[in-house]
């Protein structure tokens, strides 16, 4: 599919107005976090309603029985009553090429509802076909600065998903998550960046344009696209690069610090984690031999060059690793350990 309808759906006009944070000034009422909106989806279906019948003739006494913790009627009130300056937010949007899935449109990706549940963001916005962001594929991640060993692994990396129709999937930072999209991308191959902040200025660099126009480089954020750098969401977003993934990456990572490391580690010790591949050289950052030793899997420049397709490699050293165990902090991957421990 290209580009979603610019006019959605009324369901999706409503989740937007409980959840979106667009810059509007029009209510002191905070937005519905993703766990608060999967509350009252919960609670509409249990009484037989949809969402749309908020906004209908007997929407007020429905939004008076949504009392629970931090939700309450005035707040939902408040958030429903955002319509005038959420129709002007909408249409700037629409007029900057951004689009608006919600997870109650069937073009949301199926990934993120299976993964996260009734925490899935509530609102995506994106930019360039947004079936790209259920065709799953290689999650590329490493740290702002890397090696030149890390960048031409990444370069080679990238290439190879380019050409065996691999979608790579990175977050759009500076360093490795850069340089895997536009090697990508580059060789014609698919592109998912699932960014952190800025969407809105993303959109309309030279360098992202021609490949969303192709169909081959989609942008994505479930945060306000005219938000600036947030540390809470860049730590935020990684789960869900991770989500969108088949198997994961990481080219270069710093040891107990940074998002590349929070990241790694949230999907390792996940029950539904992505396989996490690290790659492993004689001079890897510390980061890297330590996210082998909770569990990630050794990938070094033999699997790199090795004639198998990706595919092929991934899903055999995948079916081989095991889970990682939080007491013996193993990932059962017989020698994996035995070469950094000591």
């Amino acid at each position: 599919m290209k580009n979603p309808e610019n006019k959605i759906s009324n369901k999706t006009h409503i989740a937007l107005l409980l959840c979106a944070s667009l810059n509007t000034a029009e209510s002191d009422a905070k937005p519905l976090s993703p766990g608060e909106f999967g509350w009252i989806l919960d609670f509409l279906n249990e009484s037989g309603k949809s969402i749309v019948d908020l906004l209908e003739n007997d929407g007020d006494d429905l939004v008076k029985k949504l009392n629970f913790r931090n939700i309450t009627p005035e707040r939902i009130r408040g958030l429903l009553d955002r319509g005038g300056l959420m129709a002007i937010a909408l249409e700037e949007l629409t007029n900057s090429g951004i689009w608006v899935l919600s997870r109650l449109d069937d073009a949301y990706p199926e990934k993120l509802l299976v993964k996260f549940k009734n925490t899935a963001p509530p609102i995506l916005y994106g930019a360039g076909d947004a079936g790209l962001l259920s065709n799953g594929g290689l999650a590329i991640v490493g740290s702002r600065d890397v090696d030149e060993a890390g960048l031409e692994f990444t370069k080679e990396i990238a290439s190879r998903c380019a050409g065996e129709d691999i979608t790579v999937i990175s977050g759009g930072a500076r360093g490795v998550d850069q340089v895997s999209m536009q090697a990508a991308s580059e060789y014609g191959g698919m592109v998912v960046g699932v960014l952190a902040s800025d969407l809105a200025k993303s959109v309309t660099r030279r360098e992202n344009r021609n490949g969303i126009s192709d169909g081959k480089f989609t942008l994505v954020s479930p945060y306000n696209p005219n938000a600036g750098f947030n540390v809470g969401n860049a730590m935020g977003r990684n789960k869900y690069i991770y989500a969108l993934s088949d198997w994961a990456m990481v080219v270069s990572s710093d040891f107990n610090k940074g998002g590349t490391w929070a990241g790694a580690t949230e999907n390792l010790k996940s029950e539904t984690g992505t396989p996490l591949f690290v790659r492993i050289d004689d001079e890897v950052p510390e980061g890297n031999k330590k996210l082998v030793n909770m569990g990630g899997i050794i990938f070094t420049e033999t699997e790199l060059h090795s004639p198998e397709s990706l595919r092929t490699i991934f899903d055999n050293m995948s079916s081989r690793a095991g889970k990682y165990n939080p007491e013996t902090k193993s990932s059962g991957i017989p020698g994996q350990l035995s070469m950094f421990e000591g």
